[in-house]
């Protein structure tokens, strides 16, 4: 593990149905950007969600998102993402997010995403339905593969099971009035291989990430060169997750990787001068999180390997999770003792802090902002 901590902050975009004008939320998103800049935090994540009336993350593009979080911050890296890969041309997004990573100047992480829910695959690419496991993982893998491709190569060329450029049979006309360059334009003016402009100032390319809560998807991570972050899993759970990517990357030729090296735990945060206050802030947000994300497997989606859960729906969500590391709340000497723990149990040193939804004002999530970055991360940053 390394000396100092990695804090990311991911801010999102919710309103409780349609009632609040979509400006005030992006103007709470960019001063919770500043906010979180000048409390420490090392990168600032946006996700991607679409048609999303209830409210839960109404954001549908995290570059363009992003890009407006950079203009107002100085330091603190932008991290898209998850982006939803198959809900993109890949070489669309390979060209806007470069393009971000030039604004950003070199600032940008990516993490990229099969697509998590269905009313978004099915509607804007139903090919990616995650019903059909086999082909989900293959459409992803070859868009990333494809995706970094088209930002390391002078003259991009694709044969592949979903994807294939530059398109059979297109003349480029277009570029007649410019001299032949052989890579891009035969003599007969066949388009025979791709500028995909610009490339990423960052080379080869910004750094990678995906979300995952499976051995499968820290398999599919160590494959492609992304580096996992995941939240669900916790205990023993957890560590199985951390041991397997460890091993996928050491069987990968990285013989020196570490357990827990390189993964990023999602955690709930929220600092307050007192433990009763600072649940009383984050409770409602916990407890809509609960229905929401545990509306299917319940709590067992949070639970560890193993655990007999006996009458857990007579405990709430917050105590349910805070008994599992899941809530890092209170005073911030709790909140420290909480990180510390889930460091040396399970030798993580990337953390993605989460405070702002539904139920928490932007003034309380301001407030816990300034005292994380008052009284909890300068203690884990190296000297």
């Amino acid at each position: 593990m390394t000396g100092t901590v990695r804090f990311d902050y991911m801010t999102q975009l919710w309103r409780d149905g349609l009632s609040t004008p979509y400006a005030r939320l992006l103007d709470e998103a960019r001063a919770q950007a500043v906010a979180a800049e000048g409390a420490g935090f090392d990168a600032i994540l946006v996700s991607e969600h679409h048609f999303d009336a209830e409210g839960f993350d109404v954001s549908p593009n995290p570059l363009m998102l992003g890009s407006a979080l950079a203009a107002v911050t100085k330091r603190i890296r932008i991290c898209a993402g998850a982006a939803s890969l198959p809900l993109w041309n890949p070489l669309r997004l390979a060209e806007d997010v470069a393009i971000l990573d030039h604004i950003a100047g070199g600032r940008l992480d990516i993490a990229l995403g099969r697509g998590l829910l269905a009313r978004e695959i099915m509607t804007l690419n139903p090919a990616a339905d995650r019903s059909n496991a086999q082909r989900s993982i293959s459409l992803f893998r070859e868009s990333v593969e494809l995706v970094k491709a088209a930002w390391t190569s002078d003259a991009l060329t694709w044969k592949g099971e979903h994807f294939s450029f530059p398109p059979e049979g297109v003349r480029d006309l277009s570029a007649s009035w410019y001299p032949r360059n052989p890579a891009w334009r035969s003599e007969d003016g066949d388009w025979v291989g791709m500028a995909v402009v610009p490339h990423p100032l960052q080379q080869p390319h910004p750094p990678l990430f995906t979300p995952t809560e499976t051995t499968e998807g820290m398999t599919l991570a160590a494959e492609l060169g992304l580096k996992p972050q995941t939240w669900q899993p916790c205990g023993k759970r957890l560590d199985d997750l951390l041991v397997h990517y460890r091993d996928e990357r050491r069987r990968l030729g990285e013989t020196e990787a570490e357990t827990g090296e390189g993964v990023g735990l999602l955690r709930l945060l929220f600092v307050a001068d007192s433990e009763d206050e600072a649940r009383t802030e984050i409770e409602p947000l916990v407890e809509m999180i609960g229905r929401y994300i545990g509306g299917i497997r319940g709590k067992a989606a949070f639970a560890d390997r193993d655990e007999e859960l006996v009458d857990e729906n007579q405990i709430s969500w917050f105590d349910f999770l805070r008994d599992r590391d899941h809530l890092l709340v209170g005073t911030p000497d709790a909140v420290e003792e909480q990180v510390r723990r889930l460091q040396e149990q399970h030798n993580v040193d990337h953390f993605i802090l989460w405070t702002h939804g539904v139920g928490t004002t932007h003034d309380a999530s301001m407030r816990s902002l300034e005292l994380f970055g008052r009284d909890v991360s300068p203690r884990f940053k190296a000297n």
